[in-house]
């Protein structure tokens, strides 16, 4: 299923935090999946990359990818960027994956940094009704605007999917 590979990106995630790598760009792109079903997180390099330029460039244009990436990233608070803005991403990714949709679909990249810093997204299941209620309770537990509300670890996010699988 969807979910079971789900977690394995979410574990995934999981041994880069343990090698002290925060992947700083996870979306529905930079995971893919081979014709036997197991996923892939790619495109790990943002990662140095953030750490020594800031969020905007002079164009305006943001390192990474607005819809997907954490509130303090979008407010461009490097700081601040650790394992827990990689599990907005992957809370804001599984968004994508259950619903179909960007959980803010803006056309302008500053509004949408703007709509990840401060607004809430709608939740999934308000675009999608047929998603489980525990899921959209992951989901948005992960999106959690405050890094100190959100699973403090990717592990615990993959937990709480298999506790939903099983």
């Amino acid at each position: 299923s969807m979910l079971a590979a789900y977690i394995k990106v979410c574990r995934a995630v999981q041994v880069a935090h343990d090698h002290s790598i925060i992947h700083r760009d996870l979306k529905p792109g930079n995971i893919l999946l081979r014709k036997d079903g197991e996923p892939y997180v790619t495109d790990f390099g943002l990662g140095k990359a953030l750490s020594t330029q800031s969020s905007l460039s002079v164009t305006g244009s943001v390192i990474g990818t607005p819809v997907f990436m954490s509130p303090e990233q979008a407010a461009g608070d490097h700081d601040s960027i650790d394992t827990v803005s990689d599990v907005y991403a992957l809370g804001a990714t599984l968004y994508a994956l259950v619903t179909g949709r960007a959980p803010f679909d803006s056309k302008n990249p500053s509004t949408i940094l703007l709509e990840v810093a401060t607004e809430e997204p709608l939740p999934p299941r308000k675009v999608e009704p047929g998603i489980p209620p525990e899921v959209e309770a992951i989901v948005l537990k992960a999106m959690e605007k405050k890094k100190a509300n959100r699973y403090p670890s990717a592990d615990q996010m993959a937990d709480d999917l298999q506790r939903f699988l099983d």
